[in-house]
């Protein structure tokens, strides 16, 4: 799959300490010390379910294999029937999608 096929945001894991009100502080205190507007910065509540996670080490341009390596385990851990020795027509896949109510 292309990069640019991406659609991502930047999350950064916060300790469960730290609340709203935390967080709202800490853009506050971080945006006058480093007279920087920190204001698109948001507290992101995600719940992101059963996932493949790497810690990729290296140059941002390696990221690629990193990302073939994950989509290679997944696609192992995911397909019931293997897909070198089946027919297409037999072939037994998960899949799952995410879905929410519209109100």
């Amino acid at each position: 799959m292309r990069s640019d096929a991406f659609q991502w945001i930047s999350l950064i894991r916060l300790p469960e300490f730290v609340t709203e009100e935390v967080f709202a502080w800490a853009v506050r205190e971080a945006g006058e010390k480093k007279q920087q507007d920190f204001s698109p910065v948001e507290f992101f509540p995600w719940e992101e379910g059963l996932c493949v996670q790497c810690m990729h080490i290296g140059p941002y341009d390696d990221e690629p294999a990193t990302v073939a390596a994950m989509e290679e385990y997944a696609r192992a851990q995911i397909y019931l029937s293997d897909v070198r020795r089946c027919k297409p027509e037999r072939l037994k896949t998960v899949i799952r999608h995410p879905v929410r109510r519209i109100p």
